[in-house]
């Protein structure tokens, strides 16, 4: 059951899919574009002491390459993008190994050597250490996490990305469906259930005038095909959201299809894998919707090559570049970079909240043309959030995305 929470919470954060993409291993020392990697722009004010948590590694899992994209987006923010507030950035990792106990270790440990900021792209384990941080004052920067403890904190907690964005989405997609209600086949883990039962997403979908009905499925079910048929008698024409890794979302998607879905999929990022694409048919796949926080998947994209041109730079060691947790760890900490820009005075705890508070509106960086704004008011009732939108991708027959569009993407005000 750990394993099933641990991806769903993972990779949820991460919003997209895993494996595939075209991801290579380059070795230490390959050379990058100077231009992708932008001029020379050093850190010169003092140092700060900087978190960076990664899950490193389990039975089926390995997160072990978290504090090398680290290290190497650390090196080009010292070299090329002032650091963090004009201060060189000194790392302090510490990796959980998906143990609570040893969360709660890396929490004291941060305490310990005096960071002033914690970075994360995502965490299984994110609720055992972020009280102790949280009561310390301690400023986190993470990619994304859907507890709603961690969205509501209004002191100093930084999301940059919107884990609401996978539930917002098929409520629209079904008003332009006209249809007034939502299927959510869910893996019956708390990590995925208690986002849909929880009283804020409620009431997005009363707002929305949709009904959100939500169709728990234990973990190992092999045949959904019971769920499916009632779904496409009740609502045949209408939206479903498949939320789960690979195998369950496999199927679900199957069950629809012999069913005779024919209304709208839109299955939450980590049910598209090589796994995805190898079992269902891609008459299926093509034209699904998937909710993304960043185009992880388009080779093109000038922030992912930046993303790569880093690790191949910089030394980050031989691990797929396709991997969604490195992937957001690379952006939450260039989106501190960015929140940062023009800090004044010293690299404390409080002045680094105050900073991210009152940044103005920015790009945010691996966001595809997403913006971001951390001064509590880009999703209501979660101060937290700093980014109001996602992007929406569109599969192709082959299972990967042919495009992204913005999805709620409206200014952040005052």
């Amino acid at each position: 059951m750990w394993l099933a929470a641990a991806l769903v919470a993972l990779l949820l954060a991460a919003g997209c899919g895993s494996g595939g993409g075209g991801g290579t291993e380059a070795p230490p020392g390959a050379t990058s574009d100077e231009a992708i990697l932008g001029p020379m722009n050093p850190a010169t004010g003092t140092p700060i002491k900087v978190g960076v948590f990664g899950e490193g590694r389990s039975p089926g899992i390995d997160n072990s390459f978290v504090p090398s994209i680290a290290k190497a987006t650390a090196k080009w923010l010292n070299e090329r993008k002032g650091g963090f507030g004009g201060h060189p950035i000194e790392l302090v990792t510490c990796e959980s190994d998906f143990d609570p106990g040893k969360a709660l270790e890396c929490a004291n440990t941060y305490l310990s050597e005096n960071v002033a900021l914690v970075v994360l792209g995502g965490s299984a384990n994110v609720t055992q250490f972020w009280p102790i941080l949280h009561k310390a004052k301690i400023p986190v920067v993470l990619y994304g996490s859907a507890t709603p403890t961690l969205m509501e904190d209004p002191d100093s907690t930084f999301m940059v990305s919107n884990p609401l964005a996978f539930i917002d989405f098929p409520a629209a997609a079904a008003k332009e469906r006209k249809t007034k209600r939502v299927d959510a086949i869910v893996l019956d883990v708390p990590a995925a259930t208690e986002i849909y039962g929880s009283p804020s997403t409620l009431e997005r979908y009363k707002d929305a005038g949709v009904v959100l009905n939500v169709v728990r499925v234990p973990l190992g079910t092999p045949d959904m095909a019971p769920q499916a048929v009632q779904i496409v008698r009740d609502n045949p024409d209408g939206v479903v959201q498949v939320a789960g890794y690979d195998s369950f979302c496999i199927a679900a998607f199957n069950g629809l299809l012999a069913a005779g879905f024919k209304g709208t999929v839109a299955p939450v990022g980590p049910c598209i894998s090589d796994a995805t694409r190898k079992s269902v048919p891609g008459s299926f796949l093509k034209g699904m919707k998937v909710v993304s926080t960043g185009p992880f998947e388009i080779k093109d994209d000038s922030d992912m090559k930046l993303y790569r041109a880093v690790a191949d730079h910089y030394n980050a060691g031989t691990f797929n570049r396709a991997e969604p947790v490195a992937i957001s760890v690379f952006a939450t900490m260039a989106a501190a970079n960015a929140g940062l820009v023009g800090m004044k005075g010293e690299a404390t705890p409080a002045n680094i909240i105050t900073t991210l508070k009152s940044m103005k509106e920015t790009r945010l960086p691996v966001g595809g043309g997403l913006r971001f704004r951390c001064n509590g008011k880009a999703v209501p009732g979660n101060p937290a959030l700093c980014v109001r939108g996602a992007l929406i991708g569109t599969l192709g027959a082959d299972g990967f995305p042919e495009s992204y569009t913005p999805f709620s993407n409206t200014t952040i005000g005052n």
